[in-house]
This record gives C-alpha cells, sequence and structure tokens, in this order.
C-alpha cells in the first residue's frame, strides 16, 4: 500500500455493518471512520427504518461511501447457481467507478469468493478479517 495514491481505495465487503447491531459490525463503523475517504463499502440492504435512514445520513457525512445492495438472490429457476451471483456484478462495477486498489473482506463465505475472483480477473489483491 506503500505505492497507493491519493484516489486509490480500499473496498471492504461486508454483511455486517452499521446500522446492524453486534461488536463486527460497530467494528467495521469504526474503521471506516479512521480510513474515512480511502474505504468504500459494500453491505446488505438495511430496512429502511426510521433509525436506519439516520445512521446512513450520518454515515455519509463521515466521508466515505457505502453502497447498500441485495447481495443475495433467491433464483427458484435456475437454483444450481450460487445464491451471491450479485455480489460480483456490484463488487465489479465499485472496483471500477470508486478506483479500488485492493479488498477487504467481512465474511468469507460466501464474499470471500467475489473477492477471490475479482483478485483473479482484476488482479486486485484481498485481506481476510477474521473473528470470533
Amino acid at each position: 500500500m506503500d505505492k497507493q495514491s491519493n484516489t486509490d481505495k480500499i473496498l471492504l465487503l461486508t454483511l455486517d455493518f452499521s446500522p446492524s447491531i453486534g461488536g463486527v459490525a460497530c467494528y467495521y463503523y469504526g474503521l471506516c471512520n479512521a480510513l474515512r475517504n480511502k474505504i468504500v463499502v459494500l453491505t446488505v440492504k438495511a430496512s429502511l427504518t426510521h433509525r436506519t435512514t439516520q445512521n446512513l445520513d450520518r454515515t455519509a457525512r463521515k466521508g466515505f461511501v457505502v453502497y447498500r445492495r441485495k447481495l443475495e438472490t433467491e433464483n427458484k429457476i435456475l437454483f444450481f447457481l450460487p445464491r451471491w451471483l450479485p455480489s460480483i456484478y456490484y463488487a465489479w462495477q465499485i472496483v471500477g467507478r470508486e478506483k479500488v486498489s485492493q479488498l477487504a473482506v467481512g465474511n468469507i463465505l460466501p464474499l470471500g469468493y467475489v473477492a477471490y475472483l475479482i483478485k483473479i480477473f482484476k488482479k486486485k489483491p484481498y485481506t481476510v478479517f477474521t473473528h470470533g
């Protein structure tokens, strides 16, 4: 990361992020606060309750971008395909749009697969967080 320019960012792929309740979600939120405009987050869509909307607004003011998408599908026709295929699509888009230089993964399954595929095809290194 020593050669990282000011425009290169880290993409954090996680299923646990604020406003989710729990230590892991708080940890990632704190990490993003520390890195501010050097990190971008791809996480699951939150239900838009009043409390959630307030947290999303606060996140936007902190200086880092959070993309909330439906990362898994319930495809009943092509049931043999992995449910996490939409995650690849969204991560691929964000890597290009945000000039991401590396990825950080909060959940080895299924998002570790996404990071691994991006490493193979886009030559982006990734780091996996483990906790427990």
